[in-house]
């Protein structure tokens, strides 16, 4: 039985494959990008294993000059409108600014960056900028020993995004502690942000979001 089983669950899976890589195919022969051909959800997760190449996202990064920082040159135009046209991104960013800026002191750091009108150096815009094109968002777990930051998908429900530490999180979730990193670091300490109301009990079906600190409550 468990053979014939599987055997069925073999051909609904290729059943469901099959008009999806066919789609694919006919894409390829096209000269068409993977990440360009018209895809659902559902259409996607099933050719993720497939690893192709031009699935995945791509993120051009055009080195401008310090008079140019907001990419509007010609090049970077060009260079903009191509990353379009291949669904990739686009982000300018000044090389000659950021080997500056690693030779700064912090105070110094900021002073740079406002005499270009810049709020942050240009590492933490291609970061996010990567963050935002694979989907991702991240929170912070902390503790006597350690604070860390996960990385999770964009919509991640609690049970999920505390499975990325253990298995066990997951599977015997019962609640999570919440507070935004940007109201624990205004309150002085957690113990202080609870009292002040900050902290918030969330269930199942919270989606955990970017910036995110939180304690999970579990039983196995």
């Amino acid at each position: 039985y468990q053979k014939e089983e599987k055997l069925v669950l073999h051909e609904k899976k290729s059943q469901l494959m099959f008009p999806v890589l066919k789609k694919v195919k006919q894409g390829l022969e096209d000269g068409v990008l993977v990440r360009k051909i018209a895809l659902d959800e559902n259409e996607k997760e099933i050719i993720k294993e497939l690893n192709l190449l031009t699935a995945k996202s791509v993120l051009y990064v055009g080195n401008v000059g310090e008079n140019d920082i907001e990419g509007k040159s010609e090049m970077a135009c060009k260079v903009r409108d191509l990353a379009k046209s291949e669904n990739a991104g686009f982000i300018a960013i000044s090389g000659k600014i950021e080997c500056e800026l690693s030779d700064l002191e912090e105070q110094e750091r900021i002073e740079y960056l406002q005499t270009y009108g810049l709020n942050e150096p240009g590492k933490y815009k291609l970061i996010n900028s990567v963050f935002n094109l694979l989907g991702l968002i991240t929170y912070f777990t902390a503790g006597e020993k350690e604070v860390r930051a996960w990385d999770i998908p964009k919509n991640t429900k609690a049970p999920q995004a505390a499975g990325k530490i253990h298995s066990d999180f997951e599977r015997g979730f019962i609640a999570a502690e919440v507070i935004h990193y940007n109201d624990l670091i205004k309150s002085d300490g957690y113990p202080d942000a609870k009292n002040k109301g900050l902290v918030r009990l969330e269930g199942k079906d919270y989606i955990v979001k970017d910036g995110d600190c939180c304690i999970f409550r579990f039983s196995v």
